[in-house]
């Protein structure tokens, strides 16, 4: 049973609503522009962090020698080398900028980065420690705080330099706040270490984690990279748009995947328990995969002008597919989370480089079209041959059915398609084509419900309960 796991979901929800709050404000404040170039700094920082993931969070949840006092000291002197390096890096590429002429102001800019990694290496792991007992309330409180004083230290930023610059100003800040709270509420004294065996078996674990890194990088974020080829007031627009379903995609992925992987790690020598978590946790990404899609297809393109100002409007088309491509991103959540538990990191790798098939397919497609809807779709196809892949990998290494489970594929792809066909037929007022998309929509809702019949059955079992206790409450 979890403890502080409603609080914990609490705690994304105001996490990623702060970070949503923050782009809205830097969009009012800085223009397309200056927000295509904060955005490039964003992707600066996470392309270093992504190559030098080393997934410390959830080793400690996931090893079983992850909550001895040797193993923590060992993975926080590596976590902190790891940040002293990461600046090293951000300098070096900053000054190289200036030397070379590319684009100076920021190249600065970068280098002033050095300092989020830096700052973020002192984390005392105890708030990830507690969650291999399922204690979330650490980890909640640490986020709530980094986000909230990040947000205002991004908005007084903004407010004052009215250029991209703030987005450092903020990442500074959070990374400050979390290795604050982090140290308050830990019951061990943050301290270094160094145990051979317990490196070994670390190395074991992060080392596959290097090239995945780059590899999720790639795969995650090719989308913003080919976009930022059409200017940074493009990117700026993109961005904008594309995180009014990551930030809310992101809080459900990231409560979703601390909740079950000790469930599923804590049952990794029960095959039933374990492929019976897995089934839950599948039905349960697909049900919000689609339900996510759906949703941002309808709101998507009202939102935006309201939100960050009509320069960032789209059509409903681009939404679609924006949502076809998150919803793919979501339910990789699934196979993933499933690798993980078994200490498969090498999957996760192969997982991630399945994925950069997209990269060549998108960037033809930008450089023949200049067209965003090309874009979109290339990285999409990427989506689906990763899960492809993932699947079949897990078929051979665990107990997961590929026949079976591939099902949710196929169901996700045909909602993507509807709302694809919905987003053209409904602005180009084309009745027939609306009528077909109905029937056709009516029939899918019938089988997704029929697929997850048990899931669906579990939440509604659920919903009653608390109803009633609300009820005697």
């Amino acid at each position: 049973m979890t403890r502080g796991a409603k609080i914990y979901f609490a705690a994304n929800l105001v996490a990623q609503a702060s970070a949503l709050l923050r782009y809205v404000l830097l969009s009012r404040l800085l223009g397309p522009e200056q927000l295509g170039l904060a955005a490039m700094l964003i992707l600066t920082s996470q392309f270093f962090e992504s190559v030098t993931d080393t997934a410390a969070d959830r080793f400690m949840v996931q090893d079983a020698k992850g909550d001895a006092p040797t193993m923590q000291k060992t993975v926080q002197l590596a976590l902190f080398g790891r940040g002293a390096f990461l600046a090293a890096a951000l300098v070096a590429t900053g000054v190289a900028m200036g030397l070379l002429n590319i684009n100076p102001g920021l190249g600065f800019s970068v280098a002033t980065l050095a300092v989020v990694p830096l700052i973020g290496g002192l984390v005392n792991l105890d708030v990830y420690r507690y969650q291999r007992t399922g204690d979330f309330r650490a980890a909640s409180l640490s986020q709530v705080v980094a986000e909230v004083t990040s947000l205002i230290a991004t908005g007084i930023a903004a407010y004052i330099t009215r250029d991209h610059t703030a987005i450092v100003y903020g990442l500074a800040v959070r990374g400050l706040a979390t290795v604050i709270i982090s140290q308050l509420v830990a019951k061990r004294r943050y301290a270094w270490g160094y145990s051979k065996p317990e490196a070994e078996t670390f190395r074991r674990f992060a080392l596959p984690l290097f090239l995945n890194g780059l590899l999720l990088f790639l795969g995650g974020q090719g989308d913003r990279l080919l976009v930022g080829f059409l200017g940074a007031a493009e990117l700026g627009k993109y961005s904008a748009i594309m995180l009014l379903i990551y930030y809310p995609a992101n809080m459900i992925l990231r409560f979703m995947s601390n909740i079950h992987l000790p469930e599923m790690a804590a049952a990794r020598d029960d095959p039933a328990a374990f492929n019976a978590a897995s089934r839950r946790l599948g039905g349960r990404t697909l049900l919000l995969s689609v339900g996510m899609m759906a949703g941002f297809t309808l709101v998507g393109p009202v939102a935006a002008p309201i939100l960050f100002g009509q320069e960032y409007a789209q059509r409903a088309d681009i939404f679609a597919l924006l949502a076809a491509l998150e919803g793919a991103r979501f339910l990789r959540l699934w196979p993933v989370t499933v690798a993980l538990a078994e200490g498969r990191t090498t999957i996760a790798m192969f997982d991630n480089a399945s994925r950069l098939l997209a990269l060549p397919i998108a960037a033809v497609a930008m450089l023949m079209t200049r067209n965003l809807e090309a874009i979109l779709i290339g990285f999409v196809i990427g989506e689906y041959v990763a899960l492809l892949t993932t699947l079949a990998l897990l078929t051979r290494a665990t107990h997961v059915s590929l026949i079976q489970e591939s099902g949710r594929l196929v169901m996700l792809a045909v909602c993507s398609l509807l709302a694809v066909a919905w987003s053209y037929a409904v602005p180009a007022g084309n009745v027939a084509a609306m009528l077909v998309l109905l029937v056709s929509t009516v029939l899918a809702a019938g089988q997704l419900i029929r697929m997850e019949r048990t899931v669906i059955a579990q939440f509604v079992g659920l919903a009653r309960g608390w109803l009633a206790a609300r009820r005697t409450a």
